[in-house]
């Protein structure tokens, strides 16, 4: 998720953050301050291949285990932020009631940029970052 501060101008100077956080907690005063989200939710599949590798070189965490100890870990939403059907989910239904939410999919975003591009023009500055999702 990719979360301009609330310093952000009209001109999209400001201070942009990127977490990982569920929309739980997500600190009060951030949707005090009004400012824009953009989430970008990934397939559930693309996503446990991506954070087992991740997991494999991650030296903060405990080593992952082999594939299936992961998947059944994942599946039992036995990870770090919590099953990711929840934080999708929850991503979701606050979208429904905070205009500032633009929820989109990754597969959507690389599959079709020029299509995303024109969607997320509307928000100065964000096409910057979303250059930086697809690099990783």
């Amino acid at each position: 998720m990719i979360m301009p501060g609330p310093n952000t101008t009209e001109e999209g100077r400001g201070h942009e953050r990127m977490t990982h956080l569920p929309v739980q907690f997500v600190p009060k005063s951030f949707w005090e301050q009004n400012c824009r989200v953009v989430y970008v939710a990934r397939n559930a599949k693309d996503n446990l291949v991506s954070y087992f590798h991740f997991d494999k070189m991650n030296l903060v965490e405990p080593e992952p285990g082999d594939w299936n100890h992961f998947l059944q870990r994942f599946m039992d939403g036995k990870m770090v932020f919590g099953p990711w059907y929840d934080h999708v989910t929850n991503w979701w239904e606050k979208k429904q009631t905070n205009s500032k939410i633009h929820y989109m999919f990754y597969e959507d975003m690389i599959e079709e940029r020029l299509v995303t591009g024109r969607t997320i023009s509307l928000w100065p500055r964000v096409n910057s970052l979303i250059k930086i999702i697809r690099q990783r």
